[in-house]
């Protein structure tokens, strides 16, 4: 089973490894970038956007929503995000995000990534993608 993971933090069920080569761009449409407001000192996390509005993060990335005013850069778009679940990097590093899907193109409305039941083993094949690519990895 291949996986999709966004930056090494996060994996999600994808595709099977021989339709997902490194020229393969169809999984960067659910990477999204998170800013704080402030902005972070180094710059922004990354993200996964699951369909239905929500998107996975690591919880270091997006710390205390309630202070950091998390905001998701998705299709040219910038919008607030809610936490909906938050995490700590000490415990379970994944926060759940939700974004107003009104306000996403209708072709981002229409998409899921639904996550997978197995969890991933050392050097397994994933699919690192982030907004401005795609490469393949091992877990």
């Amino acid at each position: 089973m291949t996986h999709f993971t966004i930056a090494g933090a996060l994996v999600i069920e994808a595709k099977p490894l021989n339709l997902a080569r490194p020229t393969d761009d169809s999984l960067r449409i659910y990477a999204v970038d998170i800013w704080q407001d402030p902005p972070q000192s180094w710059g922004f996390g990354r993200g996964v956007y699951l369909g239905k509005g929500m998107v996975l993060t690591a919880a270091h990335v997006v710390g205390s929503a309630a202070d950091t005013k998390p905001r998701v850069h998705i299709a040219g778009m910038e919008l607030p995000a809610t936490a909906i679940r938050e995490g700590n990097s000490q415990r379970v590093d994944l926060t759940l995000l939700s974004v107003d899907e009104q306000k996403l193109p209708v072709y981002l409305q229409m998409r899921r990534m639904p996550l997978g039941d197995n969890k991933p083993w050392p050097g397994e094949p994933v699919v690192v993608a982030i907004p401005e690519g795609t490469a393949l990895d091992h877990w």
